[in-house]
């Protein structure tokens, strides 16, 4: 379970860090992927 948190925490902070919203969604596919 603390993975699945951890591949979202990736994922947003990878979009604060680019500023882009795709990175994000990148971030969310992998929590569906992974579910």
């Amino acid at each position: 379970m603390y993975q699945f948190l951890v591949a979202g925490y990736i994922g947003m902070f990878m979009s604060l860090s680019d500023l882009t919203y795709a990175n994000w969604q990148e971030g969310l596919g992998v929590l569906l992927v992974l579910e």
